[in-house]
């Protein structure tokens, strides 16, 4: 990394070899200002465990951060151990670029009896060449606050969850959900290229199912035309959802 600054007649060595290691800092702060997220379903035993540590990898690879898969692994079984075993569990992990690893959970209860999520199409549009729209980590929240700004501005709507889309017009994703759209029994989710997360559940069923879950691009206007929406991730599932005018 090449850190320079400008010497004028009256500059101080010192001073200047100080303001340099100041701009260092900065520029490394910048580097070092996210981390990786994964969100795993734990009741006594996780949900896509391979799969999630398989996507933190790819994540780590691309993004150079340092990642001891066995390692992270023993980590999250040892966590587990403290945990009550007939309860549900979202658990949080964040892995730094130093390779060092938090982890933290929240209690969850699934409703399986027929929940139906509001979704509504925001108004931010993603770049699809962003490389933060292709991995999980802690810049994300911008997905977050769109759904929160709408939230807070249809509060009669009780919107559960929002939809993107990219400059093409193209669906991506929702803020913490991958979008299906069922046509004649077939479920579309749109391709990576579109810009988006690789979901785990996404990925999962796509890989084990793939005469049922297929990809596409589709856009706004699909949505109104389409047999159902779904929406889901790895902790909640598949949910149905109710596309808001």
């Amino acid at each position: 990394m090449g850190i320079g600054g400008g010497i004028v007649y009256d500059s101080v060595a010192e001073d200047e070899y100080e303001e340099a290691l100041l701009k260092m800092k900065f520029i490394k702060d910048l580097q070092n200002d996210f981390q990786l997220i994964e969100s795993l379903y734990f009741n006594g035993e996780y949900a896509y465990l391979s799969e999630h540590l398989d996507r933190l990898c790819n994540s780590s690879d691309a993004l150079n951060f340092k990642f001891n898969r066995s390692q992270v692994k023993q980590d999250l079984l040892d966590y587990g151990q403290e945990l009550t075993g007939d309860k549900q569990y979202k658990i949080r992990l964040l892995l730094f670029k130093s390779g060092l690893v938090e982890i933290g959970h929240s209690e969850i209860k699934l409703d399986d009896n027929g929940i139906v999520y509001n979704v509504a199409l925001s108004e931010v549009v993603l770049e699809k060449s962003n490389v933060f729209t292709r991995h999980k980590t802690t810049k994300r929240l911008i997905l977050d606050q769109a759904r929160e700004r709408m939230q807070a501005q249809f509060p009669s709507d009780k919107i559960d969850e929002v939809i993107f889309c990219n400059r093409q017009g193209n669906i991506t994703e929702g803020s913490y959900t991958t979008i299906f759209i069922e046509q004649d029994g077939v479920f579309y989710t749109p391709p990576l290229s579109a810009g988006l997360l690789n979901g785990v559940l996404r990925h999962h069923l796509l890989d084990s199912q793939p005469d049922k879950y297929k990809i596409k691009n589709f856009k706004f206007t699909d949505l109104n035309s389409t047999d159902k929406i779904w929406v889901g991730n790895s902790v909640r599932g598949l949910i149905r959802a109710n596309l808001l005018d």
